[in-house]
């Protein structure tokens, strides 16, 4: 097939001339660049779609997934190129308004020959966990979407072309318990979501150990309780967190099954860009990694410049501009005892910038005004009516079109159910975008400050305002109890993106149900059982399990 045809406001990728004939712009005819499957590699995938990475640009390809057995002439793919572009509107006219214009990237649609993309498909499948294996990215249709690479550096402009570039994955989940009137269980009420998933998902056999890591914690802009929580996550990653160098996977799992942690050598990875003494081949791995953790708390507290408008303004901002609100899972191992090293803890410690990436993320997860309690009998009226009038799905914009209308809906804040299909529709679509945003990526990557050609570094300064880590108001650092004064440490420059914007399909609520009976159920029997065996004497503690 020929060069990309459908181009959509967004991502502007320069020097096109350089890209494979099949993913330049309509006008491009330079072709500098072999494109066989050797310049394609597996970057990772999740349960709808497949990404590659190019081995000599900065892009991705992404594309959808289907059932192994699919055939050419399935009905599923004669409308994978109108799917493709819903998917960018979406993230263009809801995410990138929700979570702001300085973190999403919406790229553009492209095409591909079928005949490379097969070829590629068959190159990577090693590479893919095998529990993926009951699907294989789309070879039929010749249609991906194309982004930016962000596990490199954004922009890239300036950067040398062969600096080192690190990039941190974290997946944050949701970031606040559920409205307590809207939820019938005490658990729910105390103990978030993840911390009591994680006892199914080793019930399962999903993962061996329960961790540490609780989102509230990273999102109560708690220096201590960030560091904690990243600290969990470094420990024992999960899907929750992935470190790439150039790209490449050097820390964390494809498959949390298996999922071994190397904290050395993932120390010996981040030397060059977090040493801090005269000896920085040999700096103690603590120290590394105390490093990297007080540079992940900066860059997610960090407000850039541009922000975007707030089409969401949420009532739960109190008049300094911070979220007050429940922000303390009982189940968090940092509060267990309601304090660490001296930090106390208070319900109304919540303390995010209200321009950070978890705050805009949090913002776009509370349009959950009901809790999956009160979407899914709201979800089953909805049916009802869709089964008598399948074509009413149009009309009632389920699915799309993603415009200023369908904006105007997510900020209708009603929560009493006036029995109206449209209040179900509202209130299910308000519910699909915070899912979309409660299962987000944020992707952290820097590259030391002087890998930059000095001709661009004052444009690219100027650009990034002070997207530089460490800041100049830093003087301590809380996770090594340091002054920087007495540090020699490498100026980074940093960019901070979201990923994983899709959206939920309508079918989701179900399962959303199902899974969350699962949870609650798993946990209540994981607690009983602790409660009659005495090991705890109340719902707010919580045990790890081995």
């Amino acid at each position: 097939m020929g060069s990309a045809l459908y181009l959509h406001e967004g991502v502007h990728f320069q020097n096109q001339s350089k890209f494979p004939p099949y993913l330049r712009d309509k006008g491009s005819s330079s072709n500098n660049m072999q494109d066989g499957e050797e310049f394609w590699r597996y970057l990772g995938e999740g349960n709808r779609s497949v990404v590659l990475a190019h081995t000599q640009e900065n892009i991705v390809l992404k594309f959808l997934k289907f059932p192994v057995d699919t055939r050419q002439d399935d009905e599923a793919l004669t409308n994978v190129a109108e799917r493709l572009r819903n998917m960018i509107d979406y993230t263009q006219q809801v995410m990138k308004s929700l979570i702001g214009p300085a973190y999403v990237h919406c790229g553009e649609l492209a095409e591909m020959p079928t005949d490379l993309a097969k070829r590629i498909s068959a190159q990577i499948h090693h590479f893919r966990p095998a529990s993926r294996h009951g699907k294989t990215m789309d070879v039929w249709s010749g249609f991906a979407t194309r982004l930016p690479n962000l596990t490199r550096l954004q922009p890239p402009e300036g950067l040398e072309p062969h600096a080192d570039v690190l990039c941190i994955e974290i997946k944050p989940k949701c970031g606040f318990l559920p409205n307590p009137c809207r939820v019938r269980s005490l658990l729910k009420q105390r103990v978030c979501r993840y911390c009591m998933h994680q006892y199914l998902k080793v019930t399962n056999g999903k993962c061996k150990k329960v961790n540490r890591y609780c989102p509230l914690d990273l999102y109560s802009g708690d220096v201590q309780r960030m560091e904690f929580a990243i600290r969990g996550l470094l420990e024992n990653p999960q899907n929750n967190l992935r470190v790439f160098k150039n790209g490449e996977l050097i820390f964390g799992c494809r498959d949390e099954r298996a999922c071994p942690t190397d904290l050395p050598a993932l120390a010996a990875h981040l030397r060059p860009f977090f040493s801090s003494g005269p000896d920085k081949a040999n700096e103690g791995g603590d120290n590394v990694i105390g490093m990297l953790v007080a540079f992940l708390v900066h860059a997610l507290l960090h407000e850039p410049n541009e922000q975007g408008d707030d089409i969401w303004q949420d009532d739960s901002l109190n008049s300094s501009g911070y979220f007050k609100s429940t922000t303390i899972c009982t189940a968090s191992q940092f509060g267990r005892n309601g304090s660490r090293n001296g930090c106390s803890l208070s319900q109304d410690s919540d303390r995010l910038p209200p321009s950070c990436v978890l705050a805009r993320v949090r913002r776009a997860q509370r349009l959950d005004l009901l809790d999956i309690e009160g979407v899914y009998p709201l979800y089953l009226r909805l049916q009802q009516h869709i089964l008598k009038q399948p074509q009413s799905r149009f009309s009632l914009r389920l699915d799309q079109p993603y415009d200023r209308e369908f904006l105007q809906i997510l900020q209708d804040k009603s929560t009493v159910d006036d029995q109206s299909l449209q209040f179900a529709v509202r209130k299910i679509q308000q519910y699909l975008v915070s899912m979309t945003a409660k299962d987000v990526s944020i992707m952290i990557a820097c590259a030391a400050h002087g890998n930059f050609r000095e001709k661009t570094l004052a444009t690219a300064t100027r650009q990034t305002s002070n997207m530089f880590w460490p800041p100049a108001t830093l003087s301590v650092l809380p996770s090594l109890q340091t002054s920087t004064a007495k540090l020699s440490l490498p100026r980074l420059r940093f960019s901070v993106s979201v990923l994983d914007l899709d959206p939920k399909p309508l079918e989701k609520v179900a399962h959303h149900w199902r899974q969350d009976r699962q949870i609650l159920d798993c946990y209540n029997a994981w607690h009983s059982k602790r409660l009659r065996s005495g090991v705890i004497s109340n719902a707010g503690q919580h045990a790890e399990m081995v």
